[in-house]
C-alpha cells in the first residue's frame, strides 16, 4: 500500500506530477490546488484537497472524501471507476458542502456522515444508496425540474431519524419515490409541485396552492404550506395512497379548492367545528376518520349526526378533550367510542362497547397530560394514562374479554378485571391490582408488581435505565423478567420462570419447581422449598437452593463468575455444559473466615480448561458425595 501527499500547489501533471496510485489500496492526499488523483487498482481512499480537481477511483471499491466546501471547484471531476464506489463527507455535523460543479460519475453510494450535500439532480444518476443522514443530514438539489429516487436505497445507520431527507430549490418540481424501500422526507420550497412518495413511511412537504402530493404505500404524511382556497387558485391534491395516511394542516386555512383522498387522519390547529368539516370539498376512501385539534371543540350535533364518505364511514365516533379538567361519559351500549381526553386532569368513563381511551392526542408533536381517571366499561378495551399519575379501572367481568392498558408517565394505579389482560407501566412507579393470568410490563422506575393466582408474565422493565422494581408472582406458574435495576423479585407459588436482568437482584423462587437465572452482575438466588434449577449468570453470585433437590448450572467461562452455594447437599448436583468431562474438574478443600461453621472446610469446584473456580460449597467438607452432571450423567467427583 501507497500513501501519497500532493503539495500546496497544482499537482495535475503541469509543473507538479500527478498523484498517481499503485494496483494496491492505496492513501492519496491532495492539498491546495488544482490536483489530480487517480487510484489505479485496489481498494483506495482519495481524500483532494482545495480547488478544482479531478479524482478517478480506478478499478476496487474506492472511498472519495469531501471534507470543505472548496474541494470540488468549477471545473472538477469525480469518477469512481469500476467496483463500488463512496463518496463520504467529513466536515462539522450539520454543515453544507456543494459538488453541484463538479461531474460526478461512476459514484454509487453518498455516506452523509449527518452533513447536507448539494446536487444537480442529474448527479444522482448513478447513486444507489445514500447513508448517514442521522438527525441533520439531507440533500438540497438545485437547477433541473424533476429527481427520480425509486432506486435509492436508505442505509441501515439512518435508523436514529427512520428517514431520508431532501429538499429542492427549484419550482413546478416533480420528485418521483415512487418504488423506493427507504422513508424520504420530501419538502419542495416553490411551484406547482408533484411529490410521488414510495414504499417507505413518507413525509411530503409541499409549498402550498396547486401542489399534487401522492404517497403511495406506507403510513405517510402529507403537508402543505400556504394553502388559501381561492376560487382562482389551482387545485390542491392531497392523494395518501395505501397505508395509514395523515394529513397535517391548519383548521384556519380554507379548503374548498382542496381534494383528499385515501387519508384517514387529519391534524390540525385552531378551532374544529361542524363548519370546519364542511369546508373540505372532498373525502375518499375515508375508512377511519380521526379529526384533531389543539384549540377548544363544538361537538354540536356531532353525536347523533352520520359524516358520510364515499366509503362505508367511521368505524369509531372520536371525542378529543380541551386543555382544561373534561368529563367524559358514555352509557350507550351500541356504538364503539375513542376518546382522547386532553391535556386537563380528566375523568373518562365508558359503556359496555369495545372502547379506546387515550390520555391525550397522540396526533400533537408535543403531549401532556394530567392526572386522569381512566374506567372502561365491560368491553374489550384499550386504555392510554399518558402523562400524569393516572388512575386506570378496566371493569369486564367477562373472563373472556381481555383488556391493554398502558400507564404511559408518571405514578399510575392499574387495576384489571377479568380476562387475560395486558397491561404497560411505562414510565414512573406504578402499582396496580391485576386479575388471573395478566401480563404486566412495569417499563422505566420503581415498579411494584404484583401477579395474580394464574400464570402471569411480568416484566421489570426495559434493558438499561430502569430503576429497582418490586415483583410478586403470588400464584400460579408466572414468567417473570426482571429487567433492568436492582429489583427484588418472588415467584411465589407455583412452577415459576425467573429471569434476572442487569441489576444485582435478589431472586428468590418460593414454593414451586422453579427455573432460576441470574443476570449480568452478582446476585443473589434463594430457590425456596422445590426441586429448583438456579443458574447463577454472569458474576460471583451467592445461590441458596432450600428444600428439594435442587441443580445449579455454571456455563464454565469465566465472565460467569465464580458462584457460592450456602446449602449444597448429597442431593443436589452441579450441572456443567454438555461439551464437559468429569475429568475436567477437581475439588480443593479450604476454610474461608465467615463462610460458613469455622470448624468445616469449604469444597472449592476447578474447571481444569479455564483453572477458574467455578462453584464454592459452603461447609462443602461435610459432604461425603459430589455429584455433578453432565447430558442428564451423573458423576461423583469425590471418588
Amino acid at each position: 500500500m501507497a500513501t501519497i501527499t500532493g503539495t500546496t500547489g497544482n499537482d495535475n501533471g503541469i509543473g507538479n506530477p500527478v498523484l498517481m496510485g499503485t494496483e494496491d489500496d492505496d492513501v492519496i492526499s491532495g492539498r491546495s490546488g488544482n490536483d489530480s488523483l487517480v487510484g489505479l487498482g485496489g481498494d483506495d481512499f482519495l481524500a483532494p484537497g482545495t480547488g478544482a480537481n479531478w479524482v478517478e477511483g480506478g478499478e476496487g471499491n474506492d472511498t472519495i472524501l469531501l471534507s470543505s466546501p472548496n474541494n470540488f471547484t468549477s471545473p472538477s471531476i469525480i469518477d469512481g471507476g469500476d467496483g463500488i464506489d463512496r463518496l463520504v463527507l467529513d466536515a462539522a455535523s450539520g454543515h453544507n458542502l456543494g459538488i453541484r460543479h463538479a461531474t460526478l460519475r461512476n459514484v454509487e453510494i453518498i455516506d452523509l456522515q449527518e452533513d447536507s450535500l448539494t446536487l444537480l439532480p442529474r448527479q444522482l444518476e448513478d447513486i444507489t444508496q445514500i447513508v448517514g443522514f442521522g438527525g441533520t443530514g439531507e440533500l438540497l438539489l438545485v437547477g433541473g425540474t424533476s429527481v427520480e429516487l425509486g432506486g435509492i436505497t436508505v442505509g441501515a445507520d439512518n435508523s436514529a431519524v427512520g428517514r431520508a431527507a431532501i429538499r429542492t430549490s427549484f419550482g413546478n418540481a416533480t420528485i418521483d419515490a415512487s418504488g423506493a424501500t427507504a422513508s424520504w422526507d420530501i419538502f419542495s420550497r416553490s411551484g406547482d409541485d408533484l411529490i410521488i412518495g414510495g414504499e417507505g413511511n413518507d413525509t411530503l412537504r409541499g409549498s402550498g396552492d396547486g401542489d399534487t402530493l401522492r404517497g403511495g404505500a406506507g403510513d405517510d404524511t402529507l403537508l402543505v404550506g400556504g394553502v388559501t382556497g381561492y376560487a382562482a387558485n389551482p387545485w390542491t391534491v392531497l392523494d395518501g395512497g395505501e397505508g395509514w395516511d395523515v394529513f397535517d394542516g391548519d383548521w384556519v386555512a380554507n379548503y374548498t379548492r382542496t381534494s383528499f383522498q385515501n387519508i384517514e387522519v387529519y391534524v390540525g390547529g385552531g378551532t374544529m367545528s361542524r363548519a370546519n368539516m364542511l369546508s373540505f370539498e372532498e373525502f375518499q376512501d375515508v375508512d377511519d376518520l380521526r379529526m384533531s385539534t389543539s384549540g377548544p371543540i363544538d361537538l354540536t350535533g356531532l353525536v347523533s349526526s352520520t359524516l358520510r364518505t364515499r366509503s362505508t364511514g367511521a368505524e369509531y365516533y372520536r371525542f378529543y378533550g380541551s386543555a382544561e379538567a373534561d368529563e367524559i361519559t358514555k352509557t350507550d351500549t351500541v356504538n364503539s367510542i375513542e376518546v382522547f381526553s386532553g391535556f386537563g386532569d380528566d375523568t373518562v368513563l365508558t359503556g359496555a362497547t369495545n372502547d379506546l381511551i387515550h390520555d391525550v392526542n397522540v396526533y400533537q408533536s408535543v403531549q401532556a397530560g394530567g392526572n386522569d381517571s381512566l374506567n372502561s366499561g365491560d368491553g374489550r378495551d384499550t386504555v392510554y394514562g399518558g402523562y400524569g399519575d393516572d388512575v386506570i379501572i378496566t371493569w369486564a367481568t367477562d373472563a373472556d374479554v381481555n383488556d391493554t392498558a398502558e400507564g404511559g408517565s408518571g405514578n399510575d394505579y392499574i387495576e384489571t378485571g377479568a380476562g387475560n389482560d395486558l397491561v404497560f407501566g411505562d414510565t414512573g412507579t406504578d402499582t396496580g391490582t391485576p386479575s388471573v393470568g395478566d401480563t404486566i410490563d412495569g417499563g422505566m422506575g420503581s415498579d411494584r408488581i404484583y401477579g395474580s393466582g394464574g400464570n402471569d408474565l411480568l416484566i421489570g422493565g426495559p434493558d438499561d435505565g430502569d430503576h429497582a422494581d418490586t415483583i410478586n408472582g403470588n400464584g400460579g406458574n408466572d414468567s417473570i423478567i426482571a429487567g433492568a435495576g436492582n429489583d427484588s423479585v418472588g415467584g411465589g407459588a407455583g412452577d415459576d420462570t425467573i429471569v434476572g436482568g442487569t441489576g444485582a437482584d435478589t431472586l428468590t423462587g418460593n414454593g414451586g419447581n422453579d427455573l432460576i437465572s441470574g443476570g449480568s452482575i452478582a446476585d443473589l438466588i434463594v430457590g425456596g422449598a422445590g426441586d429448583d434449577f438456579i443458574n447463577g449468570g454472569f458474576g460471583n453470585d451467592l445461590l441458596n437452593g432450600g428444600e428439594g433437590a435442587d441443580r445449579f448450572f455454571h456455563a464454565g467461562v469465566e465472565g460467569h463468575g465464580s458462584d457460592w452455594i450456602q446449602d449444597f447437599s448429597e442431593e443436589d448436583a452441579l450441572v456443567a455444559v454438555d461439551s464437559a468431562r468429569a475429568s475436567d474438574f477437581q475439588v480443593n478443600f479450604s476454610n474461608t473466615d465467615g463462610a460458613g461453621d469455622a470448624g468445616v472446610d469449604e469444597a472449592f469446584v476447578i474447571y481444569r480448561p479455564s483453572g477458574q473456580i467455578l462453584w464454592a460449597l459452603v461447609d462443602g467438607g461435610d459432604l461425603t458425595s459430589l455429584t455433578l452432571r453432565i447430558e442428564e450423567v451423573d458423576y461423583d467427583l469425590l471418588i
